[in-house]
């Protein structure tokens, strides 16, 4: 049976960035993004993961942005605002953006790796010192030992700090990217409003929609920390299957890092 005239009207209503939408139907449309997307959330438990991992909340957060974003964009037409600058201008700041914090980021991902490294490698030498505890009184081999396990520690303290200022740069960086996004598209709207155009309304709808916009482009820039670390520990679970599976071979460096 094909679908009746209602079903078709809510379909467009919700996927269709064509057409206009008054203040009324606009408010009730985002309050229900809003309740879908926090009972989405319920697709990240431990059992719809397990069955079918993060895939159903993905694809629910892609087709919430694109309802979010058609929503907005029939707002904008009602107000006799194109959306087409608004997304052009987002796409490229989310690439500029995210551009800028792979340059700024980039080492993050080797020093991730180098510092669980170097925690492994001095947790390996207290636990060799305690195992040999006797001996190393025996053989009064204690300020070597010590000289050896503070110089593990420096290293990794020092690692510690470069990551600590690499992250820094990068906190700097994301946050005034952060707060420009609440003021671009002001600076898109702004003429048209002083030109009488439009309501002042309009202005606030248009910076929730491109802040929706640039969320949605932005994954590089809002989660690059994580991302860095989940790439060494890849790195170095890579690596470990190469020892594994080829226990003979020399691995002379780890798959996956950039070099520095």
């Amino acid at each position: 049976m094909p679908p009746g005239p209602t079903t078709m009207q809510a379909t467009r209503f919700l996927f269709s960035p064509n057409g206009r939408l008054r203040p009324a139907p606009f408010i009730y449309g985002a309050a229900a993004v809003y309740l879908t997307g926090a009972a989405s959330h319920l697709l990240t438990t431990p059992h719809v993961i397990t069955r079918a991992g993060l895939w159903p909340f993905i694809a629910a957060q892609i087709l919430l942005i694109w309802v979010w974003f058609a929503l907005h964009a029939k707002r904008l037409h009602d107000a006799g605002r194109s959306n087409g600058l608004a997304v052009g201008v987002a796409v490229l700041y989310a690439a500029v953006g995210s551009l800028f914090t792979f340059m700024f980021g980039r080492p993050l991902i080797r020093l991730n790796y180098d510092q669980l490294d170097k925690e492994a490698s001095f947790r390996s030498g207290l636990i060799d010192v305690r195992n040999n505890a006797e001996a190393i009184m025996t053989a009064q081999d204690e300020d070597s030992q010590m000289a050896q396990l503070l110089g593990r520690l420096d290293d990794l303290v020092i690692n510690f700090r470069r990551i600590t200022s690499i992250n820094r740069n990068v906190g700097f960086f994301t946050t005034g990217y952060n707060w420009m996004i609440q003021i671009i598209p002001a600076l898109i709207i702004a003429p048209a409003f002083i030109e009488g155009k439009i309501e002042f309304g309009v202005i606030t709808q248009s910076a929730v929609a491109f802040a929706t916009l640039v969320a949605a482009f932005s994954l590089i820039v809002s989660q690059f920390q994580s991302l860095s670390s989940y790439a060494a520990v890849v790195a170095r679970l890579s690596a470990l299957a190469v020892a594994v599976e080829q226990p003979g071979a020399l691995v002379t460096s780890e798959p996956g890092l950039p070099s520095q």
